[in-house]
């Protein structure tokens, strides 16, 4: 019979597995701050501890909330691409990066924290010239194929009006014998 023995190694490899599993399983709140300084507050508190998914959870709720003010929506938005950057997942920062710019490119100067703008050129100049290649070719023929998704949906929607519309031309205009066409296009000839 086999004894079960412990080691003080492997003791100490099963706690190091429990905490990392419990940092990591770090418990969304069921709340939100009440204001959009408070959300981005916790968020940073977050991104200090190390917990990039919940910086995000805040950053977004921050977006859903007050998204609609310009300057909240480049913060939230500058700061999810900042912590995908930080991830190496620039599929996610890439498109967020081009936004923000393009959004100072077509505002009038003061109109928006001119301090994001700068951290976005650096973020994306963080961004390997192959990677943003690779993303605009991907991005690219996804939207080609949701444009031809599209068009093929309204072909078929166009196909099937129009044979509804055959059908219902069909069935309101049915044929006697006496309006048939034929037959008094043969009785004129006969004539």
């Amino acid at each position: 019979m086999k004894v079960a023995r412990f080691s003080f190694k492997n003791i100490f490899l099963g706690v190091i597995c429990f905490s990392i599993l419990a940092v990591s399983c770090t418990t969304i709140p069921d709340t939100v701050p009440d204001s959009d300084r408070e959300i981005v507050q916790q968020a940073q508190n977050a991104v200090e501890k190390g917990d990039y998914r919940l910086a995000r959870w805040y950053y977004e709720k921050l977006l859903e909330n007050y998204g609609e003010n310009p300057a909240i929506y480049i913060e939230g938005n500058y700061e999810i691409a900042h912590l995908s950057i930080k991830k190496k997942k620039y599929e996610d920062a890439l498109p967020r990066l081009e936004e923000i710019l393009l959004i100072y490119d077509n505002v009038a100067p003061g109109m928006l924290p001119g301090a994001f703008k700068k951290m976005a050129e650096n973020d994306l100049a963080k961004i390997p010239q192959k990677k943003i290649d690779e993303i605009h070719e991907k991005a690219k023929a996804e939207e080609q194929a949701r444009v031809e998704a599209e068009l093929k949906k309204r072909q078929e929607e166009e196909a099937r009006m129009i044979e509804e519309a055959v059908n219902t031309a069909a069935e309101d205009f049915e044929w006697t014998e006496d309006e048939n066409p034929e037959d008094s296009e043969a009785n004129l000839q006969s004539e």
